[in-house]
């Protein structure tokens, strides 16, 4: 075992004394440029003493980079919440190791008064990849502040991301923010809710679904993107609805979902009088890949829109049932719609693929 010096030994017993030796070590600092200055740094750290904070600011300003990052090491064993503001402008400081040594400050001390400054510093392209990596860490300490970040351009998609880490923590207040009064924000934590993939989002998603215009479309998304089964009976009962947007993205969200019990209630669908929903019923069929969906496909060849036409097409070729090929044939050679004809000799050629195999 190796003897310890008499500084380290000095050291030591410095260290153990604590705050009452704080007055001599600010009385050692006034050596500059000495090994005695510092040393008086580094015992201040370990001892902790707020009171010391304001003497090892200075340090932050000092010319040498060596006692920038001393004072920046030890002033985040204080760690005291004074010292934030000065840790964000080091993250512009020309030595990379005083850099470091701030980023892991700001994520072991940082609260409301980082994230809001680094939030504000993300337009800085020095700053910026250290800002987000810190906000990453740091984002729980203020759940609140970073949600009201969405509503600003310049922070959105940094605080959706750093969001997004914390997984199901955020999951409340998430849940309260979509009912806010600012559209951009629902939204927005409508697609955050999807990308935490946690199963309890899946109620207040239906629910914005359901109720909210302007969700219905990034709700069904984040559901199929969660992708829990026990969505499957509440979307099948949208498909009902009175709302066009909420029978339109019901059915899209059942195609995503890839349950089978949905099956037959968008064969239901493929007579709905509007022809958007009619095309994404079709469309859900083809990603459900179940043969029961051939025949009111094949029904759908005969539609007077161009566009379900063409998707009927295409799923049809997604189910790899045989009884679609003289129909698709039929409609190869006839049909009004160049595009339809085309897409109906492609999955044509898909089927002939499939035989030669």
């Amino acid at each position: 075992m190796r003897t310890l010096t008499p500084a380290e030994v000095a050291r030591v017993y410095i260290e153990r004394f604590g705050t009452p030796a704080v007055p001599c070590l600010i009385d050692v600092l006034q050596f500059k440029g000495t090994m005695q200055e510092s040393r008086a740094i580094y015992i201040l750290g370990k001892i902790k003493s707020p009171d010391t904070v304001n003497d090892l600011l200075r340090y932050l300003r000092h010319p040498e980079p060596t006692f920038r990052r001393m004072a920046t090491v030890a002033l985040t064993e204080i760690a005291d919440p004074r010292v934030e503001e000065h840790f964000v402008n080091l993250l512009t400081d020309p030595d990379p190791a005083v850099r470091m040594y701030a980023s892991v400050g700001l994520m072991n001390i940082g609260g409301r008064i980082t994230i809001k400054l680094l939030l504000a510093s993300l337009g800085n392209p020095d700053t910026q990849w250290l800002a987000v990596k810190i906000l990453d860490k740091i984002a729980e300490r203020d759940i609140d502040t970073m949600i009201d970040a969405l509503q600003d351009e310049k922070t959105r998609w940094y605080a959706q991301q750093a969001l997004v880490e914390l997984d199901g923590q955020i999951l409340p207040a998430l849940e309260e923010r979509l009912k806010s009064d600012d559209p951009l924000t629902r939204e927005t934590i409508a697609i955050i809710l999807g990308s935490v993939k946690d199963r309890r989002a899946v109620k207040p998603l239906l629910e914005a679904l359901q109720n909210d215009e302007r969700l219905t479309q990034t709700s069904a998304a984040s559901l199929v993107e969660i992708g829990d089964p026990a969505a499957v009976p509440p979307l099948i009962d949208m498909l009902t609805s009175s709302s066009e947007d909420i029978r339109l993205y019901a059915a899209y969200a059942l195609g995503g979902l890839n349950d089978q019990r949905a099956v037959d209630p968008l064969i239901g669908v493929l007579e709905d009088p509007n022809s958007n929903i009619r095309g994404v019923a079709a469309h859900a069929l083809g990603e459900l890949g179940s043969r029961r969906g051939t025949r009111p496909l094949l029904g759908l060849l005969e539609d007077p829109s161009e566009n379900v036409r063409l998707t009927a097409v295409y799923a049809l070729g997604k189910l790899h049932d045989w009884q679609a090929v003289n129909p698709l044939r039929e409609l190869a050679r006839k049909d009004d719609s160049g595009k339809v004809r085309v897409a109906a000799r492609k999955v044509l050629g898909d089927y002939e693929n499939l035989s030669g195999r």
